[in-house]
């Protein structure tokens, strides 16, 4: 872990007691053990006020520091003071929460076997996490609204159920979900299967229909650390959990998000948007929720990266999936190259498909060593036919224009990696409501200053990110990729153009934010964040850096960014512009295809690629197009395809 400039976080021991070194001192160590810290310190965790650490307090500061270190955010005194242990030894619910192996727990605790903890499962299991962790989790203190009745919810969702028939994800409709939980202590119990990979059971009513026992858990790293006083987290929810077939509208997981780091609500479903007209990405749209009878306000609902996902971008829900996760790992789960041995990479790429095979894992070793080790003259020719090129250097064009803190042009982690049967690697964003954001500030990302904006090619000698550094070594892929950005900020980063869709969404969820006492940031933060700065001072820091670089208003990032954009020296430049792409003939089977494209520029061309594909999710082919001395606009590229009626 790393720190600020000021500390440095050593994760050995000094004697039995762990140590912080200060580098102003590289020689000077001081243990917690030892009264005689710093000033600063002493300042910012003595959250009891009488002038000095006691152990917990310094069992904070540890705590904190790293934290911070994996988060990217910055504790407040309120945080630091729910941090320390609650009546009883409770943790409080504030501090880091270790994950537990879910094999070792489920080898231990599921005695029938049947994959779920129930009964007197289910409590032997809970004492044992409880007694790892140290206490028990925190609950509902109380719960403002009596528990409605089951034909209450049922009457009252078929009401609010769409008129016509509407997929799960419309980004117009804005459903209610109610979740009804049988225990009263339903909070604690979540909280204490945290991070444990054990549901909880709860039915589910939407659109006038009972879901019965779908599987509930709390989800998220520093979304579900950075709630300060509230209670609202983010969900999973397994629809087939107690069912294997049971789906809502197709779909047999939801996903969540309670808008840490995000008082719009709307940034990583506009993200979304944006991104499914390059590449794949999760569908999303917002949700109203119950628990219990009581209102949970706005939840954006991001579709998972499951066999879903798979199958509506894919027509496949075979493949293998990792994710990479943010933490002291994920540096190594950029795809750089950590050698041959599989155990070298299983701690970064958490791999999230069941019964893969080590061939799996030597495929993705082998993109690592391509990525990295392949000489420049062979590199492409051997990149091409394992990963979608293409596909990479729109998602990398898209984390940098929306500037993605948490992404991997940011940290070299919170994506996915997808293998495909064919053989193919493809790369899937995640976790995106930290985009729309400004570049510098604090936290283990990889921006190597504290400038409010990024160039559109930072990191392209950055060997800890080879997805970049590589591909944009590359003459003619650079030369696309800019090309990419250009589009992106055409097509999207204008305020004319997402100013209606960013007030559609605020007009669709507005009442229920104003209504919502759970949320995590003010109803004025909320509008405040279309077109205006938030600067409420009861609001929690939201962005990364502890707060010195809040989440900007959305107009004042996009009329910025833009303008940042276009005026950098590799995007404000002469670029030739294609005219025109027309067939010479209607081709018949078997004949090649004769492509021609009208192509004006004022710059001399050193050529122009014909880029073409058999079908969707096959590696692009290419070929030189030609020109004459009659017609030096005009370039000829031919195909030679075997061209047939279903191909077409």
């Amino acid at each position: 872990f790393t720190h600020t400039p000021a500390y440095e976080l050593s994760l050995g021991r000094v004697g039995s007691e762990m140590c912080i070194r200060d580098r102003s001192s590289a020689q000077k160590e001081t243990p917690l053990g030892d009264p005689d810290l710093n000033q600063q310190d002493l300042d910012r965790f003595d959250t009891d006020g009488d002038a000095k650490l006691s152990q917990e307090e310094k069992e904070v500061m540890f705590k904190a520091i790293a934290f911070e270190a994996f988060s990217g955010q910055q504790l407040s005194r309120e945080d630091l003071k729910g941090m320390r242990r609650g009546p009883r030894g409770g943790r409080g619910g504030k501090g880091m929460t270790p994950p537990i192996n879910s094999k070792e727990l489920f080898d231990r605790f599921d005695t029938d076997q049947n994959g779920k903890l129930e009964g007197e499962e289910r409590s032997s299991a809970r004492k044992y996490v409880q007694n790892i962790r140290g206490g028990k989790s925190e609950g509902l203190t109380s719960e403002s609204a009596k528990k409605t009745s089951e034909k209450y919810e049922l009457q009252a969702s078929q009401k609010s159920a769409p008129k016509q028939e509407v997929g799960l994800y419309d980004e117009k409709t804005l459903r209610t979900l109610y979740l009804r939980f049988p225990n009263a202590d339903w909070y604690a119990e979540l909280s204490d299967f945290y991070r444990t990979g054990v549901d909880v059971s709860a039915d589910l009513i939407v659109d006038g229909k009972l879901y019965p026992s779908v599987g509930i858990s709390f989800r998220g790293n520093s979304s579900y650390q950075m709630t300060r006083d509230s209670k609202k987290k983010s969900f999973n929810i397994a629809i087939d959990y107690d069912h294997e077939n049971q789906r809502l509208y197709g779909y047999k997981t939801l996903k969540l998000l309670n808008s840490a780091s995000d008082p719009s609500f709307i940034r990583e479903v506009l993200y979304s948007r944006i991104s499914r007209q390059y590449l794949p990405a999760p569908k999303a749209n917002f949700i109203r929720l119950f628990i219990n009878g009581e209102n949970w306000g706005i939840y954006p609902n991001i579709q998972q990266f499951n066999k879903d996902f798979l199958q509506d971008w894919f027509e496949t829900k075979d493949g293998v999936r990792w994710k990479i996760s943010p933490g002291k790992e994920s540096r190594d789960g950029s795809l750089v190259w950590n050698g041959p041995d599989m155990s070298d990479y299983q701690a970064a790429y958490q791999l999230k498909t069941k019964n893969v095979t080590q061939d799996a894992w030597q495929d993705l070793i082998n993109l690592c060593k391509v990525l990295n080790q392949t000489s420049n003259s062979q590199f492409e020719d051997a990149l091409r036919p394992i990963f979608n090129i293409d596909g990479a250097l729109w998602f990398i064009a898209l984390d940098n224009v929306f500037i993605d803190g948490d992404g991997y042009i940011g940290r070299g982690a919170d994506y996915h990696v997808y293998l495909d049967p064919k053989g193919r690697f493809h790369l899937v964003s995640h976790d995106n409501n930290e985009t729309f954001g400004y570049a510098g500030g604090g936290g283990p990302n990889i921006y190597f200053d504290d400038q409010r904006m990024l160039s559109p090619v930072a990191s392209e000698n950055n060997e800890m990110l080879p997805v970049i550094s590589r591909l944009l070594s590359v003459p003619h892929l650079r030369a696309r990729y800019l090309s990419h950005v250009r589009t992106i900020i055409d097509e999207w980063l204008d305020w004319d153009i997402l100013a209606p869709i960013i007030q559609e969404y605020q007009s669709l969820i507005d009442p229920i934010v104003k209504a919502d006492r759970k949320k995590l940031y003010s109803y004025q933060a909320f509008v405040n964040s279309q077109d205006q700065n938030n600067d409420e001072k009861d609001d929690p820091p939201f962005g990364r850096g502890g707060g010195r670089h809040r989440s900007p208003g959305f107009k004042q990032f996009i009329e910025e960014r833009r303008k940042f954009l276009l005026s950098h020296p590799e995007i404000d430049k002469e670029v030739p512009a294609i005219k025109s792409v027309s067939f010479q003939s209607s081709p018949q089977p078997q004949e090649a295809v004769l492509i021609k494209a009208v192509v004006g520029t004022k710059v001399k061309l050193d050529s122009v690629i014909l880029h073409y594909a058999s079908n969707d999710n096959v590696p692009f082919d290419s070929v030189i197009m030609s020109t004459n001395e009659d017609n030096n606009d005009a370039y000829w590229g031919e195909i030679c395809l075997l061209y047939t009626s279903e191909a077409a």
